[in-house]
């Protein structure tokens, strides 16, 4: 995925990693589709206006799809354990 990052661009993907359900990392290249199934249920049709419609803005790193695949990569790196008798 890093090649694929420095030979192509920046690889569409969510802020944090989704899989799919045969334990596959999910990317994408934006997070909102242009419009909506006629059949979404009322709770998606409700996320969808307020996200893509009344809080969207260009540069909001949520907005406009930033993120990348391999942002969420740097956390799961991350030794969270490591230092935990210093952080208590």
């Amino acid at each position: 995925m890093r090649w694929q990052k420095v030979d192509e661009g920046p690889v569409g993907g969510p802020h944090e990693l989704a899989f799919d359900e045969n334990n596959k990392p999910i990317y994408w290249s934006k997070m909102f589709p242009d419009k909506l199934p006629a059949d979404a249920d009322p709770v998606t049709k409700q996320f969808f206006d307020y996200y893509v419609g009344r809080a969207f803005h260009p540069r909001s790193v949520n907005s406009n799809g930033a993120w990348d695949a391999l942002t969420p990569w740097g956390y799961y790196n991350f030794p969270l354990q490591q230092r935990i008798e210093t952080i208590k």
